[in-house]
């Protein structure tokens, strides 16, 4: 619908939509204000511009007029909405509803105008010449107070002067604890409007010594907050990090580890950041190291042209006489532009190293680097039998991804896993046994136990395994997989179908357990036991009798009748009479 014309606003109209709006309301009074916004809407159409809201409750009706979105400051309590609009040749259905605004709460209300059918103006003219008479005998309504929009704080520009920064910069290298910490909280301020940071940065070169360190510090502060409502994004000190990258290089080493500090702080930082920060993993000072090491594993990938210089700083005897460092130069490994089997090669070292940490951290690069991960195959099974679960569950999720040939060779290294007391690696070894393909086969025997997994995601993985890889050469694992498919339990429902599916891919050697099935008391067991046989088809001939009985018995459950009649379908060629 397009919008219409409408008329001039007059006295007349206002004082009519009152009288139109009068209603019995109950208003609790209440210390803490209320802030309604209300949209007005025509056929799903926004009209707000147009319309009008009156709000009747305490003492006056409030009016709203124009705004796109109508706001009220109100008390807490009960009140009711009327929205009018006229419009040339379509009256409107007044819109009205009942909302009740709690202490302090922010309730937002749409209204929709309904156009009345078949329905004509009324006379306007005799109406307003009502109310002009109404108003010579001092009858006419009250007037009605305009409710203010709420103020907002606007920005001003950050005056140096204004800002008395001279005396902040005093206050900030006092020896007063206190008076640093009100001028760090003021400069943080003055940092969300982005001009703090250009002019402590450029007061580092009018500052030596303890005063320069003190306003580093509060760079650091600064450095360490985030965007103003926002979860990501530039941070104000984000534009001075060019000045910020140029202190890495500094002489003072409270310095150079502020400005390392910021850099590991930023949301990016510039690609001539990473060489001042290679110069820092050699610095002589342990927390630059690892602020410098911070900042390389935290943001993006590194260039191959600065590679060769950040492993020989990796090298260095600080690294591996420190586990702090190791872990540090672990991350950054994971973060170089370098071919995939340099990089595994290099993180692979550190599966068996002293620090849980550290192995964790290690197996963490070679998960993120999937099936490229398969070069070190060998050291990851050496670091399979971590105490640490949290290092072997990564491993055995990497190795999924490794080609089903190179899995075949190891599966009886894997095989083992299947027995661990931690039910996520049994789990997850019964993954990579299901990725190597029929190449597992020979560690059928541990996939077998597996089917009795009191875990039904280990139960189902094994099961999975022999249906789709191994077929009639898992005829052995015949009575485990005819336990699992009278198992009751939700949680291995699937387990259960799939046990029906591999008894009818092993074939006929699983067709007496499958008849002895079709008896059982439960229509579960029996339904997944026709529907086995049902794939198995002429092989199956013994059990046709049975399975005539479940079609013809009328008490029996539909699907396993349905299911049954398949059965007979498949092995005989011919649909039985029902």
């Amino acid at each position: 619908m397009q919008r219409r014309g409408l008329r001039p606003k007059t006295s007349w109209a206002f004082a009519l939509a009152v009288f139109l709006a009068v209603f019995l309301v109950t208003t609790v009074q209440a210390t803490q204000p209320a802030e309604l916004h209300i949209t007005v809407l025509l056929d799903e159409e926004d009209i707000s511009l147009a319309a009008q809201v009156i709000i009747m409750g305490g003492a006056m009706p409030h009016v709203l007029e124009e705004g796109e979105i109508k706001v009220a400051a109100l008390a807490p309590g009960a009140y009711e909405l009327m929205a009018v609009m006229a419009a040339d040749n379509m009256p409107l259905m007044p819109a009205q509803k009942k909302i009740q605004l709690e202490a302090g709460e922010t309730a937002a209300v749409t209204m929709e105008l309904q156009p009345i059918p078949g329905f004509s103006l009324p006379d306007m003219s005799a109406i307003g010449a009502l109310l002009g008479a109404l108003e010579d005998n001092g009858e006419g309504m009250p007037d009605i107070p305009e409710i203010p929009e709420p103020s907002r704080p606007e920005e001003t520009p950050f005056d140096p002067a204004e800002a008395e920064c001279d005396t902040l910069l005093a206050m900030l290298v006092s020896d007063d604890p206190g008076e640093y910490q009100a001028a760090e909280a003021e400069l943080k301020i003055w940092h969300r409007r982005r001009e703090a940071a250009p002019y402590l940065v450029e007061e580092l070169k009018n500052h030596d010594g303890a005063d320069r360190r003190r306003i580093m510090g509060v760079l650091v502060s600064l450095g360490a907050e985030p965007p103003d409502g926002m979860i990501v994004g530039r941070r104000p000190i984000d534009e001075m990090m060019p000045e910020i990258v140029s202190l890495l290089s500094d002489g003072d080493s409270v310095i150079r580890g502020g400005a390392a500090q910021i850099v590991a702080d930023a949301w990016f930082f510039p690609e001539e950041a990473v060489q001042a920060l290679a110069q820092l993993l050699s610095d002589p000072e342990r927390q630059i190291r690892l602020h410098a090491l911070e900042a390389l594993a935290s943001s993006g990938r590194r260039p191959r042209e600065h590679t060769e210089l950040l492993l020989t700083a990796l090298n260095d005897p600080l690294y591996s006489e420190d586990t702090e460092m190791r872990l540090g130069a672990v991350r950054v490994l994971g973060r170089l532009d370098q071919p995939p089997s340099e990089t595994a090669l290099a993180v692979s070292i550190n599966l068996l190293d002293s620090d849980a940490g550290v192995r964790e951290a290690a197996a963490r690069v070679l998960f993120d680097m999937q099936n490229a991960a398969a070069v070190v195959m060998e050291d990851m099974l050496e670091a399979l039998d971590d105490p640490e679960p949290a290092v072997t569950l990564l491993l055995l999720r990497t190795m999924v991804s490794f080609p089903s040939e190179l899995l075949s060779d190891y599966a009886a290294d894997i095989a083992p896993r299947l027995e661990h007391e931690h039910s996520g690696i049994r789990y997850r070894a019964a993954e990579v046994l299901f990725a190597a393909g029929p190449g597992a086969l020979p560690v059928l025997p541990a996939i077998q136990d597996a089917l009795r997994d009191d875990d039904y995601r280990v139960a189902q993985t094994a099961v999975y395994t022999i249906w789709r890889h191994f077929g009639a050469e898992a005829e052995v694992a015949i009575p485990e997989l005819t336990e699992l498919i009278q198992k009751e339990s939700r949680d291995f429902s699937e387990a259960a179908a799939g046990a029906a599916h591999a008894l009818a891919t092993i074939g006929a050697p699983a067709v007496p357990v499958l008849l002895d099935l079709l008896y059982s008391d439960d229509p579960g067991t029996k339904y997944r036991a026709a529907t086995a046989l049902n794939v198995i088809g002429a092989p199956a001939e013994e059990a046709v009798s049975r399975l005539m009985e479940l079609v013809e018995d009328e008490a029996e459950h539909v699907q396993v009748r349905r299911a049954a009649f398949n059965a007979v379908t498949s092995i005989t060629g011919e649909e039985p009479d029902m």
